[in-house]
C-alpha cells in the first residue's frame, strides 16, 4: 500500500515538473513563464521530496526533507517575484492578447 502512495507522489511530482517545463517553453512572455515555473516547480518538487521521504523512512532524512521543503517554499516564489519585478521595471513587453470574437 505504501508503495502505491510513493509511486503516486513521485509520478505526480514528475508530472508537475514536466508541466512547468512545458509552460516555460510554450508561454509567450516572461511574466507567464515565471508564473508557470514557480507554481508547477514548487508543487512538483514538494511531491517528489515527500515521496522520497516516505521511501527512505529515516528520521534523519525526514529532517533534511523538511529543511529542503522550507527553503524551497522560501526561495522559488521569491525568485519568480524578483524575476517578474525586474522585467516590469525594465519595461519588458508583454504579449498582445487577441481580441475575443464577439458572438452574433
Amino acid at each position: 500500500m505504501i508503495d502505491a502512495v510513493i509511486g503516486f507522489l513521485v509520478c505526480s511530482g514528475v508530472f508537475f515538473v514536466v508541466v512547468g517545463v512545458v509552460g516555460l517553453y510554450r508561454l509567450p512572455d516572461v511574466f507567464c513563464r515565471a508564473h508557470a515555473m514557480t507554481k508547477a516547480m514548487t508543487l512538483g518538487l514538494s511531491l517528489l521530496l515527500i515521496g522520497m521521504w516516505l521511501y527512505l523512512v529515516h528520521t534523519d532524512i525526514g529532517v533534511k526533507v523538511m529543511v529542503a521543503l522550507v527553503f524551497q517554499f522560501a526561495t522559488i516564489p521569491l525568485a519568480g517575484h524578483i524575476l517578474g519585478r525586474t522585467a516590469w521595471h525594465k519595461k519588458v513587453k508583454r504579449h498582445k492578447q487577441q481580441p475575443i470574437a464577439k458572438l452574433k
